[in-house]
């Protein structure tokens, strides 16, 4: 189980909102609302089908097809340092303060990718695809980060793993004791 969250940030994107309310509720907790961890900005393709972009230029096309990342192209759009400048202070600022526990911070496969991509030195804008509500786990021990689980979803393929157990405290968590952690779901 995991332990209950000592703090819990969303973007404010409606999706992510969405899908962590029902979470929230049970949990009785209140989530923070952090504009910088909206998804990258697309520019002028804000609103547009995916589809319809794809469909406009072939250098596009061949990009997702070999999986590299694509919103830089965007007129208009955020580049890569331009969202990690924006998320790895917004996700260190969610950390601040917290000793010991579970942080939780619900957001997309774009701001997942810039601070993952910060933890492990990489520099790719986009390094791997996140599925829907995936879990990345970073343990944090002083100033050391750990990418401890990369696109986990074991919760949605095996959730009976996860369901409650006898002798588990009250919200349904399990107290356990460590490093506090900061999990990012994965594109909600």
């Amino acid at each position: 189980m995991m332990d209950r969250p000592v703090r819990v940030v969303v973007s404010p994107f409606g999706r992510c909102r969405e899908t962590l309310a029902p979470f929230a509720s049970q949990a009785g907790i209140d989530p923070v609302v952090v504009e910088d961890m909206g998804e990258v900005f697309i520019g002028d393709w804000e609103g547009m089908r995916f589809e319809d972009i794809v469909s406009q230029d072939e250098d596009l096309a061949r990009r997702f097809r070999e999986q590299e990342a694509m919103f830089s192209m965007a007129p208009q759009g955020e580049s890569g340092q331009q969202l990690r400048s924006r998320v790895i202070p917004a996700v260190e600022a969610a950390l601040a303060g917290v000793r010991d526990g579970t942080v939780l911070i619900l957001s997309h496969g774009g701001v997942i990718n810039a601070y993952l991509g910060h933890v492990m030195a990489i520099p790719h804008d986009m390094f791997f695809l996140p599925d829907n509500a995936s879990i990345n786990t970073v343990q944090v021990e002083g100033d050391r980060l750990e990418v401890r689980f990369l696109n986990d979803v074991r919760h949605l393929t095996d959730p009976a793993i996860f369901a409650a157990s006898a002798g588990v405290g009250e919200h349904g968590w399990q107290p356990e004791r460590g490093g506090k952690a900061s999990g990012s779901a994965g594109q909600a």
